[in-house]
């Protein structure tokens, strides 16, 4: 290119970047031979921007100097409202906490200030009159204790409270070494909680099935009521009210949740607080107490059932009874249920009744006789076995006082089972071959 052509370029464009633009503004240059109009972009970068070129700017490539993008803000924000929120539930619960207890410090104040005035309580808010004359004052420092303030009576197993504070054997113990049931002599106090029968055992061995058979024994004859323990519904106890064992104001169901053994052995104050407010309620004569379905090891505190029975299916092994634990070996009676399902499973009913009577042998002494706790092999649902069930309950009702206290109250009434009750085929058989014989 000749010098006149190089000036006739120059005197037509303009210098780029920096270079005084003859041909007007927005003129450049990018390589000093072709030039355009107008710039590409805004030559002027955004705050903390930088260009390689001159023209494209963007932010910093390094981590020292992030740019925070909309979506990290709203993370930001929903983040602070979720701690926000916690705090307000935080707050809000201890809020509550605070009532909870100046209601229950109120409730208290009333309480007392009610007993005062010859009201009491069994659930620690509702409030009525005495069931009975009030005990003389000097009583409850006589070893006589209260549960409502107003009426006083003796320990229930030789202690101060329903509470047993020592832990249970580890050792499922025999039959002799089990605490006792009450004799008339001892004098229970019968008004403050009817004759109270334990029924514990495995789930499904037949517990809630004796208990209806029993309802059904005793329902037309005596005052009766029945307290359900469960885990965490009242399913059998719904079932007792639905299939007529007894009225639905005389069943009362409590969940214990994974503490069902306990609610019957250790610490029985729900379970015994409940007996008592039935039995005042009522005047219950029998009050049954199921326990939630547990394991070989479940067996009920005297201060809760003055009468005991452990149910087992027959059907679950051969060696069943052999494992032991306190339901088996220290119960005032062990029932073998499912007899007849018992072959099924390859169980022979003869050597499992052995077997039990064998771990339920009283400890051997030169002094006393060795003594077997009684064994009933059963058939719940077909009847079978139930009529000696029934048998043994009329015995210890009897020994204990019970029959005496409330053939007293209700000279007129009958302590014999309801005549509803009928028996299997094969017991009227054998009855009949009884009479037979006289």
């Amino acid at each position: 290119m000749d010098d006149e052509k190089v000036v006739a370029a120059f005197s037509t464009h303009s210098a780029s970047y920096g270079t005084p633009n003859a041909l007007g503004p927005g003129k450049h240059s990018h390589d000093g031979k072709n030039f355009h109009d107008a710039s590409h972009s805004a030559l002027q970068p955004a705050p903390g921007a930088h260009s390689h070129d001159g023209i494209n700017f963007h932010g910093s490539h390094h981590a020292d100097t992030p740019q925070v993008t909309q979506q990290q803000l709203q993370m930001l924000f929903r983040a602070m409202q979720q701690q926000q929120q916690q705090q307000q539930q935080q707050q809000q619960q201890q809020q509550q906490q605070q009532q909870t207890k100046k209601k229950k410090k109120q409730q208290q104040q009333q309480q007392q200030q009610q007993h005062g005035q010859g009201m009491h309580s069994h659930d620690g808010v509702n409030f009525h009159g005495s069931h009975a004359d009030p005990a003389p004052v000097a009583l409850s420092h006589a070893g006589q204790h209260s549960h409502d303030g107003v009426n006083f009576h003796g320990s229930h197993g030789g202690g101060d409270g329903h509470l047993d504070l020592e832990e249970p054997a580890d050792d499922a113990g025999k039959w002799d070494e089990r605490t006792l049931p009450f004799t008339e002599e001892e004098g229970r106090d019968w008004a403050s909680k009817g004759f109270s029968i334990g029924i514990a055992g495995p789930v499904g061995s037949g517990k809630t099935t004796l208990v209806s058979k029993i309802c059904a024994a005793f329902r037309d004859k005596k005052s009766m009521g029945v307290i359900v323990n469960d885990l965490y519904t009242t399913i059998d106890a719904e079932y007792l009210i639905e299939t007529g064992a007894l009225p639905r104001e005389r069943v009362k169901g409590l969940t214990t949740g994974i503490w069902s053994r306990v609610a019957v052995d250790e610490d029985v104050e729900d379970n015994f607080t409940v007996a008592e407010a039935l039995s005042q309620q009522f005047s219950c004569e029998l009050m049954l107490i199921e326990s939630a379905g547990e394991n070989l090891a479940t067996n009920f505190s005297r201060n809760l059932s003055d009468f005991t029975i452990f149910v087992l299916d027959a059907s679950a092994g051969q060696n069943v009874a052999k494992k032991g634990g306190k339901g088996v070996t220290q119960s005032d009676l062990l029932v073998l249920n499912k007899t007849d399902l018992a072959p099924l499973s390859g169980v022979n009913v003869e050597e499992l009744k052995k077997s039990a009577e064998a771990v339920r042998t009283s400890s051997s002494t030169s002094n006393s006789p060795v003594a077997v706790g009684p064994v009933i092999a059963a058939q719940l649902k077909n009847d079978i076995g139930v009529q000696e069930i029934i048998d043994q309950i009329l015995l210890v009702f009897e020994r204990s006082g019970a029959k005496a206290y409330f053939n007293q109250q209700s000279p007129t009434e009958s302590t014999e089972p309801a005549e509803a009750f009928t028996v299997s085929g094969a017991e009227k058989k054998k009855k009949k071959k009884k009479k037979g014989k006289k």
